[in-house]
């Protein structure tokens, strides 16, 4: 019963994509489930580049899987610049 309003029908604020201009200076860390063999995944992605910095299949997703990765990426990358921030999805 309701009008289509065709003003109304489009975005109104511009969708802004985080994303920052040089590499380091924020990584994105999520888990998910392998389908292949049901094992805990974690990858570290350059918030810049999108490129895979570190990543591993574990047991289980727990903390210090987490920080073990974000280590080994200081070790590799970290005479390049130094992590500012880490993203992530804030889950179990």
């Amino acid at each position: 019963m309701a009008n289509e309003n065709k003003k109304k029908k489009k975005r109104r604020k511009p969708w802004i994509r985080y994303e920052r201009k040089h590499s380091l200076t924020a990584v994105h860390l999520d888990w998910h489930t392998s389908r292949a063999n049901g094992k805990e995944v974690c990858v570290v992605l350059d918030d810049s580049s999108r490129f895979i910095l570190s990543g591993g299949e574990f047991p289980a997703a727990t903390a210090e899987a987490s920080i073990g990765l974000v280590r080994t990426v200081l070790e590799d990358y970290g005479e390049i610049r130094r992590i500012r921030e880490v993203i992530t999805d804030h889950g179990t």
